[in-house]
């Protein structure tokens, strides 16, 4: 069997890596139009991390705290960290080892520009030429190039973050707690908050966030962070790297196929948490389950990768989060509040059952939640 994996980022490098680590015994073909995997990244989440790639993990925090302008929530779960990998080191790893695959043809530098079927095969037509394939696992398209019907009833928002990786001249960071939101810098448009990663107590990833339909530009996230960090009494530091991004927040459904040969994975696929951005580990389970099947020599099986009653949930909190800020807000904070760790970790890893959502649904403000419900009943999820 030949296969081939349209982007070697997060999902089309993991599945690849995944397939080979599983012994598949067919030809694997991996295209992306960069030759260049070093830029400034970094994935996080709760975990747990498929066991071939766990030992990629090199920073992680057992304690986390959520701030607002008038309370500060700590939270603690030591059996189940918050985990971070940072993304160049997943690529020089993940590459390096398929390139010594003999099954593994790395394309690197190459653009696909269309997909067609040709009897039992797909054509993928490239800048470099056309190869047959009996299955196509395609990460590429974007949230944007496929919109899904009836997409004038869905809330559409992105998350768009840039972030520095500081030294600071003295002893300015807790290295055993990260922030996960501090809502402490309230700008519009939609709802801001800072994101800090201690790798140790001179040194942290301090991030500001936007979750709005605008995208907020890297210039003035920076000098969101720069207030923050004089804000944080942080005078004498140095920028040792700088990243940035946005990712889409969407209650649209993406499709998870365009046929029963050409699979949709990662992001495009629908990996990514509407709510809070988070994908890393749903890619991972995703590419799991792939690999998986293919090693065993069948077809993959074809479903969402978020839950639809997670897609539920999700659509009702965005729906509050573009029509209020503060509430959203709030929400954040008397979930981390009011919520236990485990049962809350499970919610937002996409693992909880009725007991946890009930929850959830408990620690919420009941009208403005009910009002966002009964919006989105009459809209497509």
């Amino acid at each position: 069997m030949e296969i081939a994996i349209l982007g070697a980022g997060c999902s089309g490098s993991s599945l690849a890596y995944l397939l080979v680590r599983g012994g598949f015994a067919g030809e694997i073909h991996v295209f992306d139009g960069r030759t260049n995997f070093s830029r400034e990244q970094r994935w996080c989440s709760w975990g747990p991390i498929p066991s071939p790639l766990a030992d990629l993990v090199d920073a992680s925090w057992s304690r986390w705290k959520v701030l607002s302008s008038s309370k500060e929530v700590r939270c603690s779960l030591p059996q189940r960290p918050y985990l971070h990998v940072h993304a160049p080191r997943f690529y020089r790893h993940v590459h390096a080892e398929l390139g010594q695959s003999p099954n593994v043809h790395l394309h690197f530098g190459t653009t696909v520009h269309s997909i067609e079927e040709s009897g039992k095969r797909l054509l993928a037509k490239t800048s470099k030429g056309t190869l047959a394939a009996d299955m196509v696992f395609d990460s590429r398209p974007s949230m944007e190039e496929r919109p899904s019907p009836g997409a004038d009833t869905h809330v559409r928002l992105r998350q768009s973050f840039a972030g520095v990786v500081v030294r600071s001249d003295e002893a300015a960071f807790d290295p055993q707690t990260a922030t996960l939101m501090d809502f402490g810098i309230e700008e519009p448009p939609g709802l801001s908050f800072v994101y800090v990663l201690p790798f140790g107590a001179d040194r942290a990833l301090v991030e500001s966030t936007v979750f709005s339909r605008e995208v907020v530009p890297a210039k003035e996230h920076r000098r969101r962070v720069e207030r923050y960090l004089e804000r944080q009494g942080v005078s004498g530091y140095g920028v040792e790297s700088e990243e940035s991004g946005n990712i889409p927040m969407s209650t649209e459904s993406y499709p998870t196929h365009k046929s029963g040969q050409h699979l949709m994975i990662g992001v495009a696929g629908g990996a990514t948490r509407p709510s809070s951005g988070y994908a890393f580990v749903q890619i991972l389970r995703q590419s799991r389950l792939i690999a998986g099947a293919m090693v065993r020599g069948e077809i993959p099986p074809i479903s969402e990768a978020i839950p639809r009653k997670q897609k539920l949930f999700d659509a009702i909190f965005l729906d509050a989060v573009d029509r209020s800020p503060a509430l959203a807000r709030s929400s954040f904070v008397r979930m981390f509040e009011r919520v236990p760790p485990t049962a809350l970790i499970r919610f937002l890893s996409n693992e909880s059952g009725l007991r946890d959502e009930m929850r959830l649904i408990a620690a919420l403000p009941k009208t403005p939640f009910v009002r966002a419900a009964l919006r989105r009943a009459i809209s497509p999820i």
